[in-house]
């Protein structure tokens, strides 16, 4: 039986999969969607099919992006008008 893997983030990856620790390791600077297209690279070079969005582990759980990936709401004043 599979275990779940984990994610993570990592200044410069060896390796994209740790066979003996279930762990996808991924470069820290890329984005929370950028993170899931990698994340579902990895598992489908690992013949785990992938759902249609998203990624899902070995064992069918769903693997989400950590809201701390999620980089914070930049605010502004500027205004953007669309359309006339």
């Amino acid at each position: 039986m599979a275990m779940c893997v984990r994610v993570e983030r990592v200044p410069s990856p060896a390796l994209p999969y740790d066979s003996e620790r279930r762990v996808i390791s991924v470069p820290d600077c890329l984005s929370p969607q950028l993170t899931v297209i990698a994340v579902r690279a990895i598992l489908d070079e690992l013949a785990i099919p992938q759902p249609e969005f998203g990624a899902v582990c070995f064992c069918g759980t769903p693997i989400g992006v950590s809201e701390e990936l999620i980089p914070p709401q930049r605010l502004t004043d500027e205004v953007i008008h669309i359309g006339a």
